[in-house]
């Protein structure tokens, strides 16, 4: 369980990294290129990435707090009154399925937060060294 665990994040840090190399290409990184180039492109890349796997892993934590429960709540009431499946006598209230969904939550996960964070670290860490050789 543990090694399946440490595979995905493997698989999802690999992912995250050649991603960014392949915008670091497309936004002008080549090993020809010169060095202010270079790291133009490497900040670039990591720099989306970052952003983009942050804001995934903020609020991939924020929904194991409870926060969106109230809008499933919302949505599944709208189904219920929108559609003649489910009778209103078998729609529980809200504290009984916040309490339900409070039982199956699952604890944080903060991988992706940290690797986004990680990937943003690595984009400020170019940029510097893009700044001091312009």
């Amino acid at each position: 369980m543990i090694a399946r665990k440490w595979a995905g994040r493997a698989v999802a840090a690999v992912l995250c990294v050649a991603l960014a190399i392949y915008i670091a290409t497309t936004r002008g990184f080549a090993l020809t290129a010169p060095w202010a180039r270079q790291t133009e492109g490497i900040s670039d890349g990591f720099f989306v990435v970052g952003l983009f796997a942050t804001g995934i892993g903020a609020l991939a934590l924020i929904a194991t707090t409870g926060f969106f429960d109230m809008f499933a709540y919302g949505v599944k009431s709208l189904v219920m009154f929108f559609t003649a499946l489910v009778r209103p006598e078998d729609h529980g209230n809200y504290f009984d399925f916040h309490q339900g969904r409070e039982a199956r939550r699952a604890k944080p996960r903060y991988f992706v937060l940290l690797l986004g964070v990680a990937h943003l670290a690595v984009s400020a860490a170019f940029w510097v060294l893009h700044n001091a050789s312009v």
